[in-house]
């Protein structure tokens, strides 16, 4: 943490992710678990321009920068198993937080595109925030005519949500065994979706658009409502209508 010196040249190779980036160019400075400056990657998987700071030198991390992404292959970065991903766009970051479940600020997507084996999906502007207010309970807002609106309030672990609804699930089972996880979680969430977000994750799921998903889970009784409005669902062969 008593580095502090002037960063100027081009990193040859450096393995992230099981991956060997090559010609990443650096210009900038870094002072004490802060770096602030540039980052232009020329990788043949990876083309991008990086300005800002990234302070890690305080008790929470503080992230502010924007990133223009010309073309990144998340197949080749090995981010997806998806045989073609591929996105590009301009990212603009302002948080703070040391993990996904403590993080405040905001995340804009801009002007992008992604790409798959299933349709090139256009994105032209995405929002992300998320709060605390003084109970310690959480909000994250989307908003994107593009994609999807919604917002998610609770206390919750994001490594946990998976079990929370198995959980939920399960407790309609007279016999089942409850996944141990912590308690005092519960969320409520209301999401309107535009477009066929979920191909981007799932190639294999369509649903069409303005389906409207909400619903409560509560970790401590097992809680699990959901309303879901859809004109129409198609996974693999079976289609579903006004769902």
């Amino acid at each position: 943490k008593s580095l502090n010196t002037s960063l100027k040249g081009i990193v040859n190779s450096i393995t992230f992710n099981n991956y060997t980036y090559s010609n990443i160019d650096l210009n900038g400075n870094f002072v004490s678990g802060l770096y602030k400056g540039q980052v232009k990657a020329n990788d043949p998987n990876l083309k991008m321009y990086f300005d800002g700071f990234v302070d890690l030198s305080k008790k929470s991390n503080i992230y502010n920068f924007q990133i223009n992404v010309e073309n990144a292959n998340l197949k080749k970065l090995n981010f997806v198993k998806d045989n073609i991903s591929k996105f590009e766009g301009d990212i603009n970051v302002d948080l703070s937080g040391n993990t996904i479940d403590n993080l405040v600020g905001d995340v804009f997507v801009k002007h992008a595109t992604y790409h798959n084996t299933k349709a090139t999906y256009s994105i032209d502007e995405f929002y992300i925030n998320s709060a605390f207010d003084q109970n310690r309970v959480r909000t994250i807002t989307v908003n994107s005519g593009d994609i999807v609106d919604g917002v998610v309030v609770g206390k919750f672990y994001f490594n946990q949500l998976q079990k929370l609804v198995t959980n939920s699930l399960g407790s309609l089972y007279e016999n089942y065994k409850p996944i141990k996880v912590n308690k005092g979680q519960f969320l409520k969430f209301d999401f309107t979706i535009h477009n066929k977000i979920i191909e981007i994750f799932y190639p294999e799921v369509s649903i069409a658009t303005n389906t409207v998903v909400k619903g409560t889970i509560n970790s401590d009784n097992q809680e699990f409502k959901l309303n879901f409005n859809s004109p129409k669902i198609t996974a693999s062969d079976n289609t579903f209508d006004n769902i």
